[in-house]
């Protein structure tokens, strides 16, 4: 966290006090939680920290990204009037603005928007798209790192597309023109890619192969939003509105909810033959699992399926308590409770609570009765069972020390 002692910022790192400048801001951590950025502020110019080591100082810097490796780092910055992204310490072309940078998934490329004269490009290393006028959304790399997909609006020609190519910018395929067009999704497989499109007052769900040459509509809607694809990539869901209904769509199938929108986007059980979803209806939230409303709850954290498919846990708020709940059936309440997983074969249940200001581990059998409460810490994160479900395994933080604890929940 940042913090302040008379007229200098500092971040604090597991309490220990970083360097002082005369300001700090956005601190972001490596997905894998081990290195920390941020920039800094010294005599007017701004410079990011990583790891303690400081970058080289500029007139601006925005948009600190993390690789999904945690090894690579980048972030756009500004000097002189023009904007460039720093890449791993190095400098790339100057444009007059660019978007934020995009990772690709096996961190090894970047991409994003730059405008050069009057046209905006997508950037790739030191290849640039053809050029549109503008880009709606920041580029999207598919799950194999291979495809790019991008939207491009043309105001002369008042037209908007879909565009997929090579990450090399080469054999672009563009799809139908519409008004407008939202994020594209990929499929897990990369085969498809799917997004919500408006045309003369209406809004479709589009699919179509990573070629662009085989486009198909859903029906015509309100509005639509919160696309997804199964794990599979064969099945598409999304949420919709029409004349006032509540919808989820699943391929040609609709099933209407009695809410006033949705939350997240919907889960697929592991076989894919199961849906659930998070509605809102009244300040109120509930789990939707195959068309049957679950509890009203205050909040709800993204609901998790067991590894066979028949169960599903999430952890909620309710009447003033944190509750893990499993299938409708509550269990103990906590002050907070945090991300329940199962193990692997789905005979336990594995969160974290809070009671008394202290966090702790907390296993409990399929159906949520607690069986046992681990020793409370200051903080604990990353709680993970082995491969086996013999041992639960998490980080704790106690008294300025730091551990990873490997707790047995066999025959508990």
């Amino acid at each position: 966290y940042a913090a302040q002692k008379e007229n200098k910022q500092f971040v604090v790192i597991n309490d220990k006090k970083d360097k002082s400048y005369d300001g700090v801001r956005n601190i972001v951590f490596s997905p894998d939680g081990r290195r920390i950025a941020y920039g800094a502020i010294n005599k007017g110019k701004i410079f990011v920290v990583v790891d303690g080591k400081e970058g080289s100082p500029y007139d601006g810097v925005r948009d600190i990204e993390f690789s999904p490796d945690s090894r690579r780092i980048a972030y756009g910055a500004t000097r002189e009037g023009k904007m460039f992204v720093v890449v791993d310490g190095k400098e790339g072309n100057s444009y007059a603005g660019i978007g934020k940078p995009v990772f690709s998934p096996d961190s090894r490329m970047i991409a994003y928007e730059a405008s050069k004269g009057r046209k905006w490009h997508i950037v790739i290393g030191d290849k640039e798209s053809m050029g549109a006028d503008m880009y709606y959304a920041p580029p999207v790399f598919s799950p194999d790192s291979k495809l790019i997909a991008y939207i491009e609006q043309h105001f002369k020609d008042k037209k908007t597309l879909r565009v997929v190519s090579s990450t090399a910018l080469m054999g672009r395929k563009a799809g139908k023109e519409y008004e407008a067009i939202g994020q594209v999704v990929f499929s897990p497989d990369g085969l498809r890619v799917a997004y919500g499109a408006r045309r003369d007052g209406q809004s479709f769900v589009v699919v179509s192969n990573f070629a662009g040459d085989a486009e198909k509509e859903s029906y015509a809607y309100d509005s639509v939003s919160n696309i997804g694809f199964s794990h599979d990539g064969r099945k598409i869901v999304y949420f919709a509105k029409k004349k006032g209904r509540s919808l989820l769509g699943v391929d040609e199938e609709e099933r209407e909810y009695k809410a006033d929108k949705m939350v997240y986007l919907p889960v697929f059980s592991p076989d894919d033959s199961r849906i659930a979803s998070v509605a809102m209806k009244g300040g109120k939230v509930f789990v939707v699992v195959d068309g049957k409303a679950g509890l009203l709850c205050d909040d709800i954290a993204p609901p998790v399926f067991s590894p066979d498919g028949s169960r599903i846990v999430y952890a909620s708020r309710r009447e003033g308590r944190g509750v893990v709940i499993v299938d409708d059936k509550e269990g103990p309440g906590y002050e907070l409770v945090y991300n329940p997983v199962f193990s692997p074969d789905g005979s336990r249940i594995a969160y974290r609570a809070i009671k008394n200001g202290l966090m702790f581990v907390v296993v409990a059998d399929k159906n949520g009765n607690v069986v046992k409460e681990f020793p409370p810490y200051e903080f604990i994160w990353m709680h993970t069972f082995s491969p086996d479900g013999k041992f639960i395994v998490y980080a704790a933080k106690g008294k300025q020390e730091l551990w990873w604890k490997v707790e047995k929940v066999e025959n508990l």
